[in-house]
């Protein structure tokens, strides 16, 4: 592992975990990785994942693959509705035990692809995924940290015999469907995309408090404002502009919660020289004004 990393490695308690969350936000706010293998499908549609090398918005109904030691986070884009996800994490030893000497169901990870690998599920099996990860969700709820007795000991391998047999299931269905695609010659330009994409909100999340415009953005980086549109709505649904007014609406959000900041002044912190703008754009982003939002948020955090 790079030296540099290890402050971003996390670890889990269970060698394969899987929760249903249905929150307005996501738990992780920076770059993380780990040991263990990563599986997320999506419900709704305002994920948006980020790696070192790419960045797109996940649509909903898709199975996003996180290899090992990939460093990554999901961001959450508000929207006005919960983030809704299966989280799904496991050790790549509980799969092993089910590879035959011909196939290994973790070559879906192996991808050539894969720095986040997303696949969309067609309507006439998303019922089956999402029963999958159902039933793997139910049988984690039933984990006991430190089981006391021989028999709750027996009774968690024989669910976890159980989990790993539902997540292999889960992986031969991913790679068949890779194995059908991979015929397909892999579009160098999406590659591209989906790195000039992060490179470009890399540049935005390190100056959203300076002027910013289209047109600047696409001259720095060498590209048309007609191309980088069309990147930007290709890789994450939105324009430039939208990205612009998504990173500084969060980072207005944390400035009201964690510091006593005047509107006037986190309006300037943001890159907004106009309170006015700040204020009104805010309100149709939010549905409340700064002031009302800072209020609410204080108050549900001492409640």
């Amino acid at each position: 592992m790079k030296a540099e990393y290890r402050s971003y490695q996390e670890k889990f308690p269970y060698i394969l975990d899987v929760q249903h969350k249905v929150t307005p936000y996501t738990e992780k706010s920076g770059f993380h990785l780990h040991t263990q293998m990563e599986i997320i499908y999506t419900c709704s549609d305002n994920l948006i994942f980020y790696s070192e090398n790419s960045v797109f918005r996940v649509p909903a109904n898709t199975l996003l693959l996180i290899n090992s030691m990939t460093l990554h986070y999901l961001a959450y884009f508000d929207d006005g509705r919960d983030c809704d996800r299966y989280v799904l994490t496991f050790s790549p030893d509980i799969i092993l035990r089910l590879n035959t000497p011909e196939f290994n169901l973790l070559d879906c990870f192996l991808h050539k692809t894969n720095d986040g690998l997303a696949i969309h599920i067609p309507q006439a099996y998303q019922f089956q995924i999402q029963k999958i990860f159902d039933d793997l969700t139910d049988a984690t709820s039933r984990f006991i940290t430190n089981p006391e007795t021989e028999e709750a000991m027996l009774l968690q391998s024989m669910d976890l015999l159980c989990m790993s047999m539902d997540l292999g299931k889960l992986l031969l269905q991913i790679n068949r469907h890779l194995y059908k695609e991979i015929g397909r010659p892999i579009q160098a330009s999406v590659n591209e995309h989906s790195r000039l994409a992060a490179e470009v909100c890399s540049y935005i999340d390190l100056h959203f408090d300076e002027p910013l415009s289209a047109n600047e953005i696409a001259h720095r980086f060498s590209v048309s404002r007609t191309q980088m549109y069309n990147i930007f709505r290709e890789i994450l649904r939105m324009s430039v502009n939208e990205y612009i007014q998504y990173v500084r609406m969060n980072q207005a959000k944390m400035f009201l919660i964690q510091s006593d900041y005047s509107i006037e002044i986190i309006s300037q912190k943001v890159g907004y020289g106009n309170i006015s703008s700040f204020s009104r754009i805010f309100k149709s982003q939010v549905g409340m004004n700064p002031l009302q939002y800072r209020k609410t948020q204080r108050e549900s955090l001492t409640a």
